[in-house]
């Protein structure tokens, strides 16, 4: 899991954004394995709910809201 979080960050396995990656992911992943499952459970679960929500309305804006102003847009200039 770190190797893969530190690609994202950099593929370059030499570069320095790598290995402060490896090295944030490291003691972050050293004090998670500190937590009992139910404290872990009971952080990360409403975060990934909010986040959820967030990419929900997102979504929506994007889809309805955005979508209708392009299409007013269009019609101003007569390519619909």
């Amino acid at each position: 899991m770190m190797f893969t979080a530190c690609n994202r960050v950099s593929e370059d396995e030499k570069s320095n954004k790598y290995r402060i990656a490896a090295i944030v992911t490291a003691i972050v992943g050293f004090f998670g394995g500190q937590l009992s499952f139910s404290t872990m459970v009971s952080i990360i679960y409403p975060i990934s709910g909010y986040v959820g929500i967030i990419i929900f309305i997102g979504i929506f804006y994007t889809k309805y809201i955005k979508k209708r102003s392009y299409d007013e847009f269009l019609k101003t200039i007569g390519e619909k």
